[in-house]
């Protein structure tokens, strides 16, 4: 005898298959297919309710993800130009390394605080220092007192420059100073400075170039 089913028992299998074809859509979703949605067949309330549950989570996974990629493409483009800035700074440097090797006049930096940070290796030609050496010098062991005097003066007179609005920032400043050698003897030599700024404008350090004018001056007297 056949049996034919009826219409709850038919509802039941196409319920099932719903359902199934749901949990497929979970599957996929789990995978990393953000992009499925489930069906709504507005034929069963309750799983036609689930289904626009699952299409709300994907949705908010897939934006996650997008969000996600757009934030590391960000970092990398971050860190590539990162890269290109260290690439050309190291070149900068290599070319200010053969061009402080190369020359005769020192060139020398300092802080604020009158500490030498730089020295160039031409200062062991000029003055029998090593970098070192002359790194840890004092204004007060570099130089004759009359000249540290003078030096001290030219100091406070830029510092007072500093306070007036409208100071030139790429001033220089030359003096003839009497530097002390690691002999014992002295040299004598042209100074020039200028100030070392931020991109605000502050001084933030101080730059020099020491020419030794010792046969010059030596002319002259």
């Amino acid at each position: 005898m056949v049996r034919y089913m009826d219409n709850t028992e038919k509802a039941q299998i196409s319920e099932k298959k719903y359902i199934e074809e749901l949990l497929e859509i979970i599957q996929k979703i789990a995978t990393g297919e953000f992009n499925v949605r489930a069906p709504i067949l507005n034929e069963h309330e309750s799983i036609d309710a689930l289904a626009t549950g699952i299409n709300m989570l994907a949705e908010e996974i897939q934006a996650y993800h997008e969000q996600r990629d757009e934030q590391a493409e960000a970092l990398l483009n971050i860190l590539e130009d990162v890269n290109e800035t260290k690439e050309a700074l190291r070149e900068s440097e290599e070319k200010y390394r053969l061009i402080a090797e190369n020359v005769s006049d020192v060139i020398w930096t300092m802080n604020l605080d009158m500490k030498f940070t730089f020295y160039s290796p031409s200062v062991s030609t000029q003055r029998g220092y090593t970098v070192e050496e002359a790194l840890n010098l004092s204004l007060e062991e570099a130089m004759t007192p009359p000249s540290l005097k003078i030096v001290l003066e030219a100091l406070e007179e830029e510092f007072a420059i500093e306070e007036q609005p409208d100071k030139d920032l790429n001033r220089t400043r030359t003096l003839e100073l009497e530097l002390f050698c690691k002999n014992g003897s002295s040299i004598w030599a042209e100074v020039s400075t200028t100030f070392i700024r931020d991109e605000s404008g502050n001084a933030i350090g101080i730059q020099g170039w020491s020419k030794d004018i010792t046969e010059k001056k030596e002319a002259e007297e």
